[in-house]
């Protein structure tokens, strides 16, 4: 988060081939959003007394955009770069918007579901998002990476197949499978809508810590008005609260941070794997946390997870993307 930071990941991650090599340098990005994503439901679900919220959901997440907004300017006063606003900046409204709705969402699947199961629902995002990277973006993913993607798939869905007629890890309401439909959706979308907005719109030059700025005032609007309109009459904005709901807030927001890098310097897909590797977390952690008993289809569908993230990122592959340049360099000379 230092002054060089942007131009550091302006030349380090935004090369459009990830190689092995990229992956592991800059795997500590993709450790500290998995790290947070996880948190974040078994923090939510652990806030729960009997069966409810305590307190309004609606305003952690106002302060978890009030937070980023806060650390966002922070680091543009930090890093000496000017607030230049204009008409475009309504573009992050976009986005702002899909995030608001999302993240409301969550509270209320976790109210028909554990944290696994909630996990594992919401990666139906995967294939979606891998079909709007292909159609707005126009990225292209080898058969390989739409393998793996598929394999990612099975895999997420192998986790939640009950083991004979005793009672699964993962239980769920039809209500429950209703919003995280919508949640897979609304989550595709809002990320392809981040990286298009942050890579090929009219604001794509803009440094990041300013598309957070304005991203993150529009996100405080709508969620503003979201806790407005289901405040009870004498509720007070931190009634309810303790230190687990202070912990949710401060996951929401860093999160948040961490994905804006991802989706900045990387692309949707790496942050699909990022959720997918918290959805392994949350299952091991729940098990110890809330005594949740592990079936064999889980621990078959966590090797599934992985064997996908090996196809995706080439890991499997002997030939790693470093040695590309010298392939074309040497192609090159032989056709001059």
């Amino acid at each position: 988060w230092h002054a060089p930071y942007h131009t550091y990941y302006n030349t380090k991650m935004a090369d459009p081939t990830w190689s092995l090599d990229k992956l592991i340098k800059n795997a500590h990005w993709i450790i500290l959003v998995t790290i947070c994503l996880s948190c974040q439901s078994l923090l939510i679900t652990y806030s729960k007394e009997d069966g409810r919220y305590t307190y309004n959901t609606g305003s952690t997440i106002l302060w978890a955009e009030v937070l980023k907004f806060c650390i966002s300017g922070g680091l543009m006063v930090y890093e000496k770069i000017p607030a230049n606003f204009s008409k475009h900046s309504l573009l992050y409204s976009i986005p702002a918007f899909l995030y608001f709705i999302q993240n409301n969402l969550v509270f209320a699947a976790l109210l028909y579901m554990d944290p696994p199961t909630y996990q594992v629902l919401v990666n139906l995002k995967i294939l979606s998002t891998g079909v709007l990277f292909w159609l707005i973006l126009k990225k292209e993913l080898s058969s390989m990476q739409w393998a793996a993607l598929v394999l990612l798939m099975v895999g997420c869905a192998t986790t939640q197949i009950p083991q004979d007629s005793k009672e699964s890890l993962f239980n769920v309401q039809i209500a429950g499978i209703v919003i995280c439909i919508i949640l897979a959706v609304l989550s595709a979308s809002a990320g392809i809508a981040t990286e298009w907005l942050m890579k090929k719109s009219s604001v794509k030059n803009d440094p990041l810590q300013l598309q957070n700025l304005q991203m993150y005032f529009f996100g405080i609007i709508f969620n503003a008005f979201g806790y407005l309109r289901n405040r009870q009459e004498d509720e007070g904005m931190f009634d309810g609260y303790d230190f687990v709901t202070c912990l949710i807030v401060l996951s929401y927001a860093f999160s948040g941070l961490f994905v804006s890098i991802i989706m900045k310097y990387a692309d949707n897909m790496v942050k699909i794997y990022a959720v997918a590797i918290s959805m392994v977390l949350t299952m091991l952690v729940s098990i110890v946390l809330f005594g949740y008993a592990p079936t064999t289809q889980m621990f078959f569908g966590i090797i599934v997870i992985i064997i996908s993230i090996l196809m995706y990122f080439n890991i499997l592959t002997t030939e790693t993307a470093s040695s590309a340049p010298t392939r074309r360099m040497s192609q090159s000379s032989t056709n001059t």
